[in-house]
């Protein structure tokens, strides 16, 4: 939601789909529903990407990949799926919309969905294989997953922080705005219009002179948004909030992917857009016995005497 924009800006096009959250407390399909309609015909697509030079909508129901389709269906309620699906679901929406350039980002971490380099080497791989036969060019970056990028866990969570940084807030994450204008350099490379440094900087110029979030106000609009002037402060949060205190005094040293995902799905995450955690506290952070670390949020106020049940004896933030 932060690159599209920055990069059909600069006229790339940039036929984005995704399907909604199987395993995680929210996708892409989520978040940008939070801000306007992500279902299309064929037809309505076309005529978006022509208008907009990209658009960002749902691959289901398009008969894209109609095989992947089923198998999603399968997994959803599962909440399981397997590497190789992943890669093949992935490649195959892809090739499906005509990508001939393709940018994969493996975020790799001890509790996130990739834990280790090894693992993170051996999709690397796969994809590079499977976009050579279909014709694409594709790059790869193994990039860092400690911790979640942002602060924000939960679609409606994560579109603050979105809009946060297209529209430069004082309380932007800088670790998502930096992984963002990293990977889109990228692309700015991957398709030959500038590289390293050159690539970076005009990333960061049509981010930060705000032509990206332009872009972002006539995407939401072309795609029947209500607003597309929506501030970042202004979204509606979940009705029931509760801070989670630091036990004790001490640095953050680790914080469990695994629990926050499962926090998060716990407190109504994907179903609930509003439900999620705000992680107040990141890693290196030092905290005192008292601090709020993070804070839950639900429309259900017994998700969160549920969510505290499952966490009791587990350490979602690792404090020494």
């Amino acid at each position: 939601m932060i690159m599209i924009p920055l990069l059909s800006s600069l006229g790339i096009k940039m036929p984005k789909t995704f399907s909604k959250a199987i395993t995680s407390p929210a996708a892409t399909g989520e978040c940008v529903n939070v801000l306007m309609d992500i279902s299309f015909s064929k037809k309505e697509i076309e005529n978006l990407v022509k208008k907009e030079n990209c658009c960002l909508v749902r691959g289901g129901g398009l008969d894209l990949a109609p095989a992947d389709e089923k198998l999603i269906k399968v997994a959803y309620p599962l909440s399981m799926q397997s590497y190789s699906r992943t890669v093949v679901s992935i490649m195959a929406k892809k090739y499906a919309m005509g990508i001939n350039h393709s940018l994969i980002d493996i975020p790799m971490g001890p509790t996130a969905k990739v834990p280790d380099m090894k693992t993170a080497k051996w999709l690397k791989k796969r994809y590079e294989y499977v976009g050579k036969k279909l014709g694409m060019k594709v790059h790869v970056e193994i990039t860092d997953a400690q911790q979640p990028i942002g602060a924000g866990i939960g679609a409606t969570l994560q579109v603050r922080e979105v809009l946060r940084v297209l529209q430069q807030h004082e309380k932007r994450p800088i670790d998502l705005q930096e992984k963002a204008l990293f990977l889109a350099s990228k692309i700015i490379e991957l398709v030959g219009i500038a590289k390293g440094k050159k690539a970076l900087d005009l990333a960061r110029e049509t981010l930060v002179s705000g032509k990206a979030w332009k872009k972002m106000q006539e995407i939401i609009k072309a795609q029947g948004g209500k607003n597309p002037q929506q501030k970042s402060e202004e979204l509606e949060l979940a009705k029931y909030q509760r801070d989670i205190l630091a036990p004790k005094d001490g640095t953050i040293k680790a914080i469990d992917m695994k629990l926050i995902n499962l926090t998060t799905r716990t407190l109504g995450a994907p179903i609930d857009n509003e439900g999620g955690l705000y992680l107040h506290k990141k890693m290196g952070d030092k905290v005192k016995k008292g601090d709020v670390i993070y804070t839950m949020f639900t429309n259900e106020e017994s998700k969160i005497d549920l969510a505290l049940d499952n966490l009791e004896g587990l350490e979602m933030y690792t404090i020494k």
